[in-house]
């Protein structure tokens, strides 16, 4: 959850949290098993995180059929099965994307550069997947964490629930 550097803290004052939390010397964690995030988000932040699972949802069912039409070929519609499935390795760790992405600049150097050529059509529409499925994810928490940090009862409430974690850097 942490890294070397910081060191999870049991409980803190909210004025010592806000204050160490400005001087990036504390982080807010939100705990995975924190699934009830959604509900303390704004509406306008509601309708951002929509806008992306939209894209995610809507994108691949969109634009890997114009392309199958395009280049008059059939099998680029496993684009759209290749875009959601990517999203199912996200959660366990990013570097799948990285040893993907070295694999496909390796084809490309021997093979060239080609859009329509089945490894670089899959390899965007993984990463296109992967890609927005990773923002609507991160804002979906990135404004869960800033209605906490402005919400000291929904602080507290989180912190005894032990919903969140605060971590301190080691001196």
């Amino acid at each position: 959850m942490t890294n070397d550097n910081f060191e999870i803290m049991e409980s803190i004052p909210y004025e010592d949290f806000i204050f160490g939390e400005k001087n990036k010397s504390l982080k807010l964690h939100l705990s995975p098993f924190f699934k009830n995030r959604f509900k303390i988000l704004t509406v306008s932040q509601k309708a951002t995180f929509y806008f992306f699972v939209i894209l995610y949802m809507l994108g691949p069912i969109i634009i890997v059929p114009y392309f199958a039409h395009k280049f008059d070929n059939r099998y680029l519609l496993f684009g759209i099965l290749i875009s959601y499935i990517s999203t199912l390795l996200t959660p366990r760790t990013a570097m799948h994307i990285f040893f993907i992405t070295l694999f496909c600049i390796f084809f490309w150097i021997i093979s060239g550069f080609d859009i329509h050529e089945y490894v670089t059509f899959f390899y965007f529409c993984a990463l296109g997947g992967y890609f927005f499925y990773q923002m609507a994810d991160g804002l979906e928490e990135e404004y869960a964490k800033q209605n906490i940090i402005k919400d000291y009862n929904l602080f507290y409430d989180l912190l005894l629930e032990r919903k969140i974690f605060i971590s301190r850097k080691k001196v």
